[in-house]
């Protein structure tokens, strides 16, 4: 056996060894946060009743049992342009992992035509005339891309994780625009409440300045009274204006958010003068869990 005949065995090994995927693959560090005992003990280790280490829900504003804040929410998801800029980069990126994912498998492709016709029998020198013939063809073609460094499994990975970062911040975005409709809503709900209290608090003090001044004016008061109760009653009555602009801001972020002028609110959000409170515990979960959560740290990690 010649010298060819020997090497060839390992030069097919080589070639072999030269198809596997070159570089490291990612793993979890061990010393990571998201891993150590701490992460997965529970935030609050006093024992709070107002909290719980069960796992936040997605829809998390549905905890508030609020229809009105069900409804914003909705509607801030369907319109607002940076979660529908984030969706269609989501699949832009698919696209590109499928593309990826494509070119590493066989490509199979076939073709045939069928035709009927008849030959020259003067081009073949004949004397008799040739009869109509069924001429047929087909072929068929096989195609497979050689990764011979692992470069196409490579790029379908990172294809993959572009994909799966795009879709960690289409949650970044998701995530704002709900925090900012139910920010707006809880605001405008809490001024719309202090708003109420400043003016009940305003019409007391009116009728205890008229109560001094009727006072006054029988001889069973002075004037110091009257001055102070006129006073209080400025003081109240400034406090006022700070609230009305309080709740006009908020409703104006709000109708922001949702894409709508302040005037085309929904009568309901005009007219909320309670918050909604949780019926339940929050469900913090522990600190892996809140790290797993957060789409900046996982699109980071991709």
């Amino acid at each position: 056996m010649s010298r060819a005949a020997y090497a060839l065995p390992f030069a097919l090994t080589a070639l072999l060894a030269a198809c596997s995927a070159v570089g490291p693959d990612y793993r979890v560090p061990e010393e990571a946060v998201a891993l150590q005992v701490a992460a997965q003990k529970p935030f609050d280790l006093a024992g709070n009743e107002r909290v719980e280490q069960a796992p936040l829900p997605d829809d998390w504003w549905q905890l508030y049992d609020d229809p009105t804040l069900d409804q914003l929410v909705s509607e801030a998801l369907i319109g607002n342009a940076d979660v529908r800029q984030a969706y269609h980069n989501l699949r832009r990126a698919y696209e590109g992992f499928q593309m990826a994912h494509h070119a590493q498998e066989v490509v199979v492709g076939g073709n045939g035509s069928v035709a009927r016709g008849q030959l020259s029998s003067e081009a073949l020198a004949l004397e008799e005339k040739l009869p109509v013939m069924n001429l047929a063809d087909a072929g068929l073609s096989i195609g497979y891309q050689l990764d011979l460094f692992g470069q196409l499994h490579r790029a379908a990975e990172a294809a993959g994780a572009d994909a799966d970062a795009s879709a960690a911040l289409l949650d970044t975005a998701r995530i704002t625009a709900v925090a900012g409709v139910v920010r707006s809503y809880m605001m405008a709900c809490h001024a719309s409440e202090e708003l109420t209290i400043a003016k009940h608090s305003l019409a007391i003090q009116l009728r205890q300045l008229d109560v001094a001044e009727r006072l006054f004016e029988g001889g069973r008061g002075n004037e110091v009274d009257v001055a102070r109760a006129r006073a209080q009653l400025e003081a109240l009555r400034a406090e006022v204006p700070p609230f009305e602009a309080k709740k006009a801001a908020a409703l104006y972020q709000l109708a922001a958010l949702l894409g709508r002028t302040p005037g085309a609110l929904p009568e309901t959000v005009t007219a909320c003068s309670h918050a909604p409170q949780l019926r339940q515990a929050i469900p913090l979960g522990d600190g892996t869990a809140l790290l797993k959560r957060r789409p900046d740290i996982r699109a980071a990690e991709r």
